[in-house]
């Protein structure tokens, strides 16, 4: 390869380098620049190709910052001199960025290079910024971030909590959990589950301190597990409360309960006229002492009903209920409270039966307290009306009134706790704001929908819907066909569900695998719903398979003549559904 060709190879290479690049001669001259240098606005490159660039230089203001030239001039005269590097700001505040110039030595001359750093040396400010802000964050919160390699060996501790009396200290670099806290098999169990790629989450006690450990597994780039990440989080405090909390609420159960009911009881024996009649006046005190004592009694049961319910303790006895008696229930109830207030109380039924699967007891409290609301929110004279109808597929209950009615902005706020939506109203009228919380969760657990529909200044129409019981036609299957698949199945869900169950399933099997023969008749007895939903979350697919045939010898009930007996079996079908999530 010839000299010119050779160079421009070079000149190739050059240009399509995004840094600016100049080549000087033995005598400093710039004998070539690339096309980033010709097409660049930077002040040093604003010489001539043939000039002396390091005699050049020093008439551009600015450019012998950190001792360009005196280090371009070393270069060009001694042999042995090293690369040089420096790095400066060009331009205002509003528009600053950040150049890198170096030089070295090359055959016969020396090669000069401007490279604009600004957007790496921006990232890195913002990456240590960050840095430092986790670190203030973990050194500020109550929180413990460790990590564990194959061996349970602490590679990794930062934290507040990482200190002494904490629940671990950088002084545990390099030590096993495994002797660490041999004395806490919850917390290796936890460790354990994450090297074996399972997230947990654990509470740990140290000392007067309390931990909550969520432990998962770290993944390296082919997803293999290199170890377990954690974080552990001091919820001391969050106990001390909770134990306070459950303190005031067993005081409320036994020593405020008790004695409320024991008033209540008295009061409603003084108005019957036990003790003999009472005076008018004095009826009427009475009256007003029994009717506030109820409210006490509501408040303290709705109180220890929400503390249930947000532990996941709440239990609904499922079986078929009749939405036209529940509401007659909560009406009689409220009959008392009604006369009091002067407000008239009005039933509708539409439509029958509107059989739904539910606890009975629970519905009729969660249409208690509609129709208690609307009672204090309604003037005088005026009437409630309580309805219950079908819609769409669904039992529906609605509570109307002639009140004052929801603001539009006031509509989310009601189903939360402590939640009344003005202050005037809290104070003539009462109430804790718990009412409508545990309504909301009651009706969500059965399966339905709460809401409300307001006019402002018109009223309002508080409702619930619970889901019908679904029938099955059967279409397009025949009875004597349906009957062999569905014995089949039955048999061979029978052997597996012996194995699994306990003998009131089985039971429960049996009776439904004769439903053609008669059985449909005792569908309704042992509780059959309850007795699936109970049995389905400790045990497998033998029980999924079970309820699945189940569901089938219903199907073909129900496609049957029978049909005096298709609400029972639809209910029952449509608890084994509910206890199922679903039915392939």
């Amino acid at each position: 390869m010839s000299d010119f060709d050779r160079n421009l190879a070079l000149a190739g290479a050059l240009d399509v380098l995004p840094d600016l690049v100049g080549v000087l001669d033995g005598e400093g001259r710039l004998v070539h620049c690339n096309a980033a240098w010709a097409a660049a606005q930077h002040p040093w490159t604003r010489i001539d190709v043939g000039a002396r660039y390091g005699e050049a230089l020093p008439a551009i203001p600015g450019a012998d910052r950190g001792g360009f030239v005196q280090a371009l001039a070393r270069i060009l005269a001694d042999a042995d001199a090293p690369p040089w590097r420096c790095e400066y700001s060009l331009g205002d505040a509003s528009a600053r960025t950040t150049w890198q110039s170096s030089a070295r030595q090359v055959a016969g001359g020396a090669v000069v290079v401007h490279e604009d750093v600004t957007h790496p040396r921006a990232t890195e400010a913002a990456f240590k910024r960050s840095q430092a802000r986790l670190r203030t964050i973990l050194t500020g919160a109550p929180l413990v971030l460790f990590s564990l390699d194959r061996g349970g060996v602490f590679t990794l501790v930062e934290g507040m909590g990482a200190g002494a009396g904490g629940f671990v200290g950088p002084d545990q670099i390099g030590t096993t959990v495994w002797s660490g806290y041999a004395h806490v098999p919850a917390l290796l169990e936890l460790v354990r589950g994450a090297l074996e790629g399972r997230i947990g989450v654990t509470t740990v006690h140290v000392g007067r301190l309390a931990y909550e450990v969520r432990c998962s597994p770290l993944l390296g780039h082919d997803d293999a597990i290199e170890g377990a990440v954690g974080v552990a989080t001091d919820v001391s405090e969050r106990i001390r409360v909770q134990q306070l909390k459950d303190e005031f609420l067993s005081i409320v159960s036994h020593e405020l309960r008790t004695p409320l009911t024991s008033i209540r009881g008295s009061l409603g024996l003084l108005e019957g006229g036990v003790t003999g009649p009472l005076t008018e006046r004095a009826l009427e005190l009475v009256k007003v002492a029994r009717i506030n004592s109820d409210r006490l009694v509501r408040l303290v049961s709705d109180m220890l009903d929400l503390d249930r319910i947000e532990a996941g303790l709440l239990q609904l006895q499922r079986q078929p209920v009749s939405l036209a008696e529940v509401v007659v229930a909560a009406v009689r109830e409220m009959g008392g409270l009604a006369e009091h207030a002067g407000v008239r109380l009005q039933t509708a039924i539409e439509g029958d039966p509107l059989e739904v699967v539910g606890d009975r007891d629970r519905l009729v409290q969660v249409a208690t307290n509609l129709l208690s609301n609307a009672i204090k929110f309604s003037p005088a004279s005026a009437a409630v009306q309580a309805v219950a109808r079908r819609r769409d597929g669904f039992a529906r209950v609605e509570i109307v009134d002639r009140g004052p009615g929801i603001a539009p902005e006031d509509l989310p706020r009601l189903f939360q706790k402590f939640s009344q939506l003005d202050a005037s109203d809290r104070r003539a009228r009462g109430g804790s704001g718990l009412g409508l919380v545990i309504c909301k969760r009651v009706i969500e657990a059965s399966g339905g929908r709460i809401g409300v529909d307001s006019t402002f200044g018109h009223g309002s129409t508080f409702w619930f819907e619970l889901p019908l019981p679904r029938v099955s036609a059967g279409a397009g299957v025949s009875r004597s066909a349906d009957r062999e698949h569905t014995v089949a199945i039955d048999a061979a869900a029978l052997d597996r569900a012996r194995r699994s169950a306990g003998d009131p399933l089985v039971e429960l099997l049996r009776l439904l695998a004769e439903v053609e023969s008669g059985a449909l008749a005792r569908l309704a007895d042992a509780h059959a719903a309850a007795t699936l939903a109970a049995a389905l979350p400790q045990h497998g697919d033998a029980v999924r398979e079970a309820l699945r045939a189940c569901v089938l010898a219903i199907d073909a009930a129900l496609a049957g003549p029978e049909s005096a007996r298709v609400g029972i079996a639809a209910a029952q079908r449509h608890a084994i559904v509910d206890a199922m999530g679903s039915v392939p």
